[in-house]
């Protein structure tokens, strides 16, 4: 697929609705096109986990999937399919994407074509399973890279033309160089350290200091994700758990910031790795423009500890933005491209990789 510079006024030859996908490991959030004249996106979040009858049940059914797994966890065996492989992942990916079209209901266009988001670095089992979710819901559709669409769905020529964009995602930190188009590989880098290892770092933590608080997995990482900090903000955390019969006061204030602190290792390092591979005469520019996104972005602190970091390492003209909702931007990015797209454009093969 030839990269299309951002701006042009591209129109397409086919009215098939054109959806954008960010299929993540633990959310999968959707753009649908406006169902009126005048009305704008819609934007729909579901968690990307499908609940089973337990293992004990002959036969083992599908339950139901997303918010409705979670809330029934207790009771259901939870699965999320692209932490699997490709072979026991496939039927439970189909089973969220049947899922997703029926919770959508007439919101959901018949013969949508859609763009998903795909790590250029996904191993071959994700992306087959990207390709099995795409072919249960559209006619057509393409895979493209996350930092891509994510810097298209910002909507700013500025950024567009010359910046860093930073996915800080569940599974994975992805930034990449961006002047105008698609990134190639050798302007963009990947880090396979991300949320999931920060909610695990709290979990350990957590079960360390209060071995008698048996927690779920699924409660510790909504904690994490509710409570998150970094200095130099400052918080006081202190929860009340109901433990034999009475409440508990538990401070967590040090095991949260501690956990979520792991991530800016890797997160400066991908970010230095990006502006190490600038022009010289270039670089001022695109540090001026650093873009943090992606479900851990919005991390109070997170920001700030970067940009001061970076300009203490010798980039003094840093600049960190956080859009204002930084989980959206690749979804709608998604969208975006598939709009500006031609009917030629989309003219390969269903089971195929664009970019």
């Amino acid at each position: 697929m030839d990269p299309k510079l951002w701006g042009s006024e591209q129109s397409t030859e086919d009215d098939a609705p054109r959806i954008g996908v960010d299929l993540g490991h633990h959310e999968t959030r959707v753009v649908l096109p406006p169902v009126r004249e005048g009305s704008g996106d819609t934007v729909l979040r579901f968690p990307t986990v499908v609940g089973y009858t337990r293992a004990e049940a002959a036969p083992i059914e599908f339950s139901c999937a997303g918010a409705r797994a979670l809330e029934r966890r207790d009771h259901l065996r939870l699965v999320r399919p692209l932490e699997l492989s490709e072979a026991e992942g496939r039927d439970s990916m189909r089973d969220f994407a049947r899922h997703l079209r029926k919770l959508c209901g007439r919101r959901w266009p018949d013969g949508a074509w859609a763009v998903i988001n795909c790590s250029p670095t996904a191993t071959p089992d994700e992306q087959t399973l990207r390709r099995v979710f795409a072919g249960e819901l559209f006619d057509r559709f393409l895979l493209a890279d996350d930092t891509f669409l994510l810097a298209l769905g910002l909507g700013s020529q500025e950024i567009s033309s010359r910046s860093v964009v930073v996915d800080f995602g569940e599974t994975s930190i992805g930034a990449a160089q961006i002047r105008g188009k698609e990134p190639t590989p050798e302007e963009r880098v990947e880090v396979r350290f991300a949320g999931a290892s920060v909610s695990k770092a709290f979990e350990q933590s957590f079960r360390q200091r209060y071995p008698e608080l048996l927690l779920t997995d699924q409660t510790l990482k909504d904690i994490k994700e509710a409570l998150s900090f970094t200095a130099p903000e400052e918080r006081e955390l202190v929860l009340k758990i109901e433990f034999r019969g009475a409440e508990k006061e538990v401070d967590v204030t040090d095991l949260v910031q501690a956990a979520c602190q792991r991530v800016l290792p890797p997160l400066g390092k991908a970010i230095r790795s990006i502006l190490a591979k600038c022009p010289s005469d270039e670089v001022e520019t695109f540090q001026k423009n650093i873009v943090l996104a992606g479900g851990g972005a919005s991390i109070p602190g997170l920001a700030q500890h970067l940009e001061a970091d970076l300009r203490a390492d010798g980039f003094e003209q840093a600049r960190i933005y956080v859009p204002d909702d930084p989980t959206v931007a690749v979804a709608l990015g998604a969208a975006c491209w598939g709009r500006l797209l031609p009917e030629k454009e989309w003219g390969i093969p269903l089971f195929s990789i664009g970019g």
